[in-house]
């Protein structure tokens, strides 16, 4: 267990320092992030909606840039480890692959994390959400969604590694998998922004926990059979 523990932070500062000194790394990331939330703020505000409404799509912008700016993110992560097969060297070495999907799922989680913060934020600054009484609430949302993206995402883009078609497959294959999961995400932080409150007993509430547990393990055991040597 110490082995394990110590081999994940390992790799997981590894990958931290290899994301902060690539060219885009997280930047990028946030710059979409930024980008998408421009772009939204313009086109619903032209449509000519009032603040309730505004309010009632707020949560899924939060989620749908989310979404796109995961894409880019794992993109990075992984293409790090593309080059110049890093990969391989990786899982060649005598570190258990349960360190390598642990390390990665660290570091995509916190990361996605801040991400989707970041994007509440700027919609909040662009449209005028009034969330400081929700924030708790909302960021723990935020926290189980980017855990299962992490999860699923890092299993599929190590399984693609290798492919040719890697950019176009990893997409289409996990936009299928991850709905479940963005449509009670889009749920609960719609139902907070309006006002509303979320319990232990809430129906998305348990299905997004009951994913994430699922996602979590799935990739866990799924990636010591399924990853390239």
């Amino acid at each position: 267990m110490k082995d394990l523990l110590r081999e994940t932070l390992l790799l997981a500062r590894k990958d931290f320092l290899s994301l902060y000194r690539a060219p885009g790394g997280l930047t990028s990331c946030l710059i979409f992030s930024l980008m998408l939330a421009v772009v939204s703020s313009f086109a619903v505000r032209y449509a000519g909606m009032q603040r309730m409404e505004l309010i009632s799509v707020g949560g899924g912008l939060v989620w749908l840039v989310f979404l796109f700016s995961a894409l880019v993110f794992i993109n990075q992560l992984t293409l790090i480890e593309r080059e110049q097969g890093a990969v391989n060297a990786l899982l060649l070495s005598r570190i258990s692959r349960e360190s390598i999907f642990l390390s990665k799922y660290l570091v995509c989680f916190v990361s996605l994390a801040l991400t989707s913060l970041f994007s509440l934020c700027l919609l909040g600054l662009f449209f005028g959400f009034q969330f400081a009484s929700v924030l708790l609430p909302i960021s723990v949302v935020c926290f189980l969604g980017a855990s299962g993206v992490s999860s699923i995402g890092i299993l599929l883009s190590m399984i693609s590694t290798q492919s040719e078609a890697r950019d176009i497959l990893f997409p289409v294959i996990l936009f299928p998998l991850i709905l479940p999961l963005l449509a009670g995400c889009v749920s609960l932080s719609r139902e907070l922004l309006l006002g509303g409150n979320i319990n232990f007993s809430d129906f998305w509430l348990v299905c997004i926990c009951v994913y994430d547990v699922i996602a979590f393990t799935a990739g866990l055991v799924l990636f010591e059979h399924t990853v390239w040597d």
